[in-house]
């Protein structure tokens, strides 16, 4: 831009010289002198106008450099860097759910949690072993995505709006569920309306206490 903007410049001047220059027989000197005198001012000002264009345009190369690393690309220091870096992935989940996250007997995590862990870590790392599963109760879930001691989180955790503007940024939904009441079949209750009054159990810092 500025390479363009100089060629501008210097045309506009070698043309004002050259008509300065060829009238110069016909015109007094003064007049030449005041076409010298413009030739100077508009040199000035369009010199003016490339400081002012080329600190425009580095302060918009900037902005596009910080979008791009916003969008995808890992900026340097980025949470993507730092477990290429480190050459694992803290993985926080759980190991008390069968078929979610658990041990087996010789004490290696497994579960379809954990697998999604070992999916992140062949793409990031390219093994799937390289994983540190670190196991959270439901209440340490949000200070740990807060905190950044973990990498990712794969575990049971409701999405909610509050939740993805405070913990971090949910990706794809891979479990849907519902929920309801478990009560002793004595009590002959068919209607969650008939259990005003009872002392109903819940995990504390879900969103089922609500």
């Amino acid at each position: 831009m500025r390479l363009v903007l100089t060629t501008v410049m210097l045309v506009v001047v070698a043309v004002m010289a050259m008509a300065a220059c060829s009238d110069g027989s016909s015109e007094d000197l003064d007049a030449a002198n005041a076409r010298a005198d413009a030739a100077e001012a508009k040199t000035a000002e369009l010199e003016k106008q490339i400081e002012d264009g080329t600190a425009m345009f580095l302060d918009l190369q900037k902005q596009l450099e910080e979008a791009k690393a916003m969008a995808g690309g890992p900026a340097e220091g980025s949470r993507l860097e730092r477990v290429r870096s480190a050459d694992v992935l803290v993985c926080g989940s759980r190991h008390d759910v069968a078929g979610y996250g658990s041990l087996d007997d010789s004490g290696r995590n497994i579960g379809f949690d954990i697998d999604l862990c070992r999916a992140v870590a062949v793409a990031v790392l390219g093994d799937g072993e390289k994983i540190e599963v670190q196991p959270f109760t439901a209440a340490e879930r949000g200070p740990a995505l807060q905190s950044g001691d973990i990498d990712m989180m794969a575990r049971t955790v409701t999405w909610t709006t509050s939740r993805d503007a405070q913990w971090g940024d949910y990706t794809y939904t891979t479990f849907y569920d519902g929920q309801g009441f478990m009560v002793p079949a004595s009590l002959g209750v068919t209607s969650a309306h008939e259990l005003s009054g009872a002392a109903v159990c819940v995990i504390s810092g879900t969103t089922t206490e609500l």
